[in-house]
């Protein structure tokens, strides 16, 4: 159990690794962070439910901040004012994480089961 945990958790930090691109305006601005982007891994395998929970950066300004709620639907939106290098930064790792590649689901008591799970994203100039 544990070691099929440590090979999906592997898995998901290799795919980011290889596919992750700096944000052209963020490296413009000189700018880092870190995004804690939340996620489900469903009963089918799939990755559904991505948002960007928290984030913080530093470099060309101080941006920090989570996602609004809408009070009706309980849909997350995140919009950053004033820095559109931070907003690219978060649009980027919400496609990053949604093209995660289907896997095989978390199974519970032999049956399948989605498990929520939050990935940090460090973003660091070279």
């Amino acid at each position: 159990h544990d070691e099929q945990i440590t090979c999906f958790q592997k898995g998901i930090i290799q795919h980011i690794i290889d596919n992750f691109k700096y944000p052209e305006t963020a490296e413009k601005a000189g700018l880092e962070g870190k995004i804690f982007v939340q996620f489900v891994i469903d009963q089918a395998g799939e990755v559904q439910k991505v948002v960007p929970v928290r984030w913080n950066f530093e470099g060309g300004s101080h941006v920090s901040g989570s996602p609004e709620v809408n009070p009706e639907t309980g849909e997350k939106t995140w919009k950053v004012n004033n820095s559109p290098e931070a907003q690219e930064s978060l649009d980027r790792a919400v496609e990053l994480v949604e093209s995660i590649p289907s896997m095989s689901p978390a199974i519970k008591d032999g049956k399948k089961i989605s498990v929520q799970f939050t990935l940090p994203i460090n973003m660091k100039l070279k």
